[in-house]
């Protein structure tokens, strides 16, 4: 067993199914095309020393189980002039502390009183990841090391199953997905290392389903942007 007889199941009069769950699941294994098309750019430049170019995309069941993410991620990116057409010029020479890209973040800050003319257009790539998911069924009969089932508990070694790589569904004799009424980390000291998670379900589970993260695949997403101006300011008369 995984810990000794504290853990007691929750006793509940209802069963309550998660009908969100098929839904959500189904972005465990996301194409890299997916991601890049689903990828939202926005920009603010109302303070011109920080400018910011962001790139975001809906969260999904994946960005749930990318954990920490690498810092060797290279993110190139070149400001350009326009000319008087409107249209692409030369590269803008800037110095290093011109702006900052933040792959983590997806962020491109950029100071716009550092740079020799007001740049119209940014091109360049940005790092995104990708998990690589691994879905098993699990018989409830014979759980593997590190997992037990007691009534409506499920009792997870975080030694074998990290939350941060691992997730657990719950189904009954239904099909059905049940809802998870709460989960609580227990640790052998304050604020210590989780040493094992309990996930309590609205009814009880007879198939269990795991999802790990096996490897992170760098998807580049390149961009071409054309840049907002700042607004010009009219001086009072």
């Amino acid at each position: 067993t995984v810990v000794g007889k504290d853990i007691q199941p929750l006793p509940l009069s209802v069963v309550v199914y998660d009908d969100q769950a098929v839904n959500y699941l189904k972005d465990a294994s996301l194409e890299p095309e997916q991601l890049i098309k689903s990828v939202v750019i926005s920009q603010t430049v109302d303070d011109a020393s920080a400018a910011t170019l962001e790139f975001s995309h809906p969260q999904t069941f994946n960005d749930e189980l990318l954990g920490a993410l690498p810092d060797t991620a290279d993110a190139p990116v070149t400001f350009f002039a326009e000319d008087d057409n409107g249209k692409r010029s030369e590269p803008l020479e800037l110095p290093i502390e011109a702006f900052d890209v933040d792959p983590h973040t997806g962020v491109i800050t950029y100071d716009l009183n550092l740079f020799p003319e007001t740049p119209a257009y940014a091109i360049g790539s940005m790092p995104m990841f990708i998990a690589a998911i691994d879905k098993q069924p699990l018989n409830t009969a014979q759980l593997p090391k590190g997992l037990e089932l007691k009534g409506n508990a499920l009792v997870v070694d975080q030694k074998l199953f990290p939350s941060e790589a691992w997730r657990f569904y719950a189904k009954d004799d239904t099909g059905n997905y049940l809802k998870e009424v709460l989960a609580v980390s227990h640790s052998a000291e304050p604020n210590g290392p989780a040493l094992f998670d309990v996930h309590y379900f609205y009814g009880q589970p007879t198939q269990l389903e795991s999802y790990a993260r096996k490897d992170l695949l760098p998807v580049e997403y390149g961009f071409e942007v054309k840049l907002d101006k700042v607004p010009e300011v009219t001086p009072p008369r």
